[in-house]
């Protein structure tokens, strides 16, 4: 059977209504040399009703459905990638929608360039609305114009994303890591992590597009960089992870519940402990993968000054959505205090 250029793993979770939007995306593409794998983790069958009966008219060979169920969303990934066949791999979240000539684009840039992780600009929209069974085959999706000139190629190096985020907090590594939902990997590079600093994985808990991203920071000197918005999401609290942990406290601690005991005990090792705020959880994923890494990140600490500014940020986000914060900051100036200055 021959090699996809590109396989697209598209994990899905209690959004059925959505995922019409997504699979059109990918039907619309014009290169077409790709294979997909819905990973439907529901808890229910309406997702499976509307891959088999409300999107089968747009399905073809090149898409593949398994169900796993009760996973956590890292784990549902890594079931999803150990399905694919592809070249390089692409995750597709079910509240995004793909350019169509993504795929086209990133093809050619890979040809030229020979990166091995490829990262694109991304754009957001609001949620649309949900798409019943029966009209999923008809469901439409709009895309904005892109300029006809082949585009620009950057390349940022993995030292500096690594340091930005180090140094500044989650921007650097969201705008210019290859967080799998905003970049194409290389199969070798992905089989490379899992023999090695990814301990048989590449989407790691906690958080799979956190621990992908640094997976690869940590094995190659840079990424190249399509400086077009390729990719859009659908951008709600509801939808995003990240938007939860940076607007309700209760969020954060839900979702750090609902992970399990195993899944977070690394951040007992947090000055913080179990904290349940933005930069609290990106750097624990940090620490967690710098023991096993085998490059970039091994050499690396933060700076319990740097950790702290980015908690005090964290808290002042959530307390202009309403949170009332005051003693979560006096405790960390009480653990600040206490551990005096020093790295982790």
């Amino acid at each position: 059977m021959p090699t996809p250029f590109f396989s697209v793993l598209l994990p899905t979770k209690n959004r059925a209504g959505l995922l019409p939007y997504a699979v059109r995306s990918l039907c619309d593409q014009t290169f077409r040399d790709f294979e997909v794998i819905i990973a439907d983790n529901d808890d229910g069958t309406d997702t499976a009703m509307m891959v088999h009966v409300g999107l089968a008219p747009l399905l073809d060979a090149r898409f593949r459905y398994i169900r796993t169920g009760g996973l956590w969303m890292s784990d549902n990934w890594e079931a999803a990638l150990a399905q694919a066949r592809g070249a390089w791999v692409y995750v597709l979240e079910d509240k995004a929608v793909l350019h169509p000539r993504a795929f086209e684009l990133l093809a050619a840039a890979i040809e030229h360039h020979n990166p091995r992780a490829l990262v694109f600009h991304q754009n957001q929209h609001p949620p649309p609305a949900a798409v019943a069974v029966a009209q999923a085959a008809g469901v439409v999706q709009g895309y904005a114009a892109l300029p006809e000139a082949p585009p620009e190629i950057g390349h940022v190096s993995s030292a500096r994303i690594l340091d930005g985020f180090l140094e500044r907090g989650w921007q650097p590594l969201h705008d210019d890591g290859p967080r799998s939902i905003n970049s194409v990997a290389e199969r070798a590079l992905i089989e490379q992590i899992q023999a090695g600093s990814g301990r048989g994985r590449f989407f790691l808990p906690f958080a799979p597009d956190v621990t992908s991203n640094l997976l690869q920071l940590d094995l190659i000197e840079g990424v190249a960089r399509v400086n077009l918005q390729l990719v859009s999401f659908a951008v709600n609290a509801e939808l995003s992870a990240g938007w939860r942990f940076r607007t309700r406290l209760a969020h954060g601690f839900e979702i750090m519940f609902a992970a399990g005991g195993p899944n977070i005990a690394h951040f007992q090792r947090m000055p913080l402990g179990y904290l349940g705020v933005l930069h609290n959880h990106l750097y624990a994923e940090f620490l967690n993968l710098r023991d096993h890494a085998q490059g970039r990140l091994r050499g690396r600490r933060l700076s319990l000054e740097r950790y702290f500014a980015r908690i005090a940020e964290d808290l002042d986000e959530l307390e202009r959505f309403g949170e009332d914060v005051a003693p979560l900051r006096a405790l960390a100036r009480a653990t600040r205090d206490r551990l005096g200055p020093g790295e982790l």
